[in-house]
């Protein structure tokens, strides 16, 4: 059976390599291939296979209709859950001396840009709970505390156990560790910051999305910007597992119970931010300054590297 869109169903669909967009052969393509011969051989290590969870091996399903991608494999149970603890969850958390560090907050470029985005959208009088899903050091959380006071009351779901005093430290709950969960009630906001594109099935988690947002309430999502470019150069894909357009984004939010209040790509353009990708280690203070500008404003670029979305929940 020939496969089709997640989201808008169309069968207008093209196979694009995993971390190989441009089809060329090179050692890291040659090493995954050989990894991924051994592996099928039945001589594979657990190790071998935590590196092979995500390789040029296997494809990507591109939808041409609505651009929307998903990563062309099966995850076995807990793959995923081990994966993200070991190699992506910050799991040690910051230093305690940097605790109460605010410059580390205020200071970041993509939470400036998420803050300036959604905080006018925020309730103006009164309390509302906030959660913030693969929180971290939940800058945002912080940021709200900052500017709402005992107004907002801040939960995060962060797998890293090293977290958790930090969290105790600035008054914000841990309400789970992995999404979908049972939080037992329903949020005024919900922040997702480069979230989604990691989650393996995208209906489940988009309809505990909308259960746990309250009628009216707001969903922030920023991810990657997947466009034509994207899938024309060889952007590093690893460990993504969705990929999203403007189009596609808002067309699954619509149908799991969401309006679109402002959608927006942002930051550098593609063209640029991929050649800003493969020499990140060359790049000049004034390139990083001019990159961080960028990723913190909250003007429309088309074609940027960056989707901010905010949606809100249909009563």
């Amino acid at each position: 059976m020939e496969p089709s869109c997640g989201i808008c169903k169309s069968g207008n669909i093209e196979r694009v390599p995993y971390d190989n967009h441009e089809r060329k052969l090179n050692l890291y393509v040659v090493k995954h291939h050989v990894g991924a011969w051994l592996a099928g051989a039945g001589l594979g290590t657990g190790w071998l296979k935590q590196r092979l969870l995500f390789t040029p091996s296997k494809n990507i399903l591109h939808c041409l209709a609505c651009g929307y991608g998903r990563y062309e494999r099966t995850f076995e149970e807990g793959e995923l859950e081990c994966y993200y603890r070991r190699r992506y969850s910050l799991a040690g958390g910051l230093p305690k001396e940097a605790w109460d560090d605010f410059d580390y907050v205020v200071g970041h470029a993509k939470t400036q840009g998420q803050w300036a985005f959604v905080s006018r959208h925020l309730p103006v009088s009164g309390g509302f709970k906030m959660l913030d899903i693969g929180a971290a050091a939940s800058r945002m959380s912080r940021l709200a505390k900052d500017h709402f006071g005992g107004r907002v009351e801040c939960s995060v779901i962060e797998p890293g156990d090293g977290w958790l005093e930090y969290y105790r430290h600035h008054g914000i709950e841990l309400a789970g560790r992995f999404f979908p969960s049972d939080l037992g009630g329903e949020y005024d906001y919900v922040h997702t910051s480069h979230w989604l594109e990691h989650v393996e099935h995208l209906e489940p988690v988009l309809h505990a999305l909308r259960k746990s947002t309250a009628a009216g309430g707001l969903c922030f999502i920023e991810v990657p910007n997947c466009d034509a470019t994207y899938f024309s150069r060889s952007f590093p894909d690893s460990p993504h597992i969705h990929f999203f357009t403007s189009a596609s984004l808002t067309a699954a939010m619509r149908q799991h119970g969401f309006e679109a209040v402002q959608v927006t790509e942002c930051a550098m353009v593609n063209s640029e931010y991929h050649g800003y990708r493969c020499r990140t280690a060359l790049l000049t203070a004034e390139e990083q300054r001019t990159a961080e500008i960028l990723e913190a404003s909250v003007e429309q670029v088309r074609g940027g590297n960056l989707l901010r979305a905010l949606f809100r929940a249909i009563a």
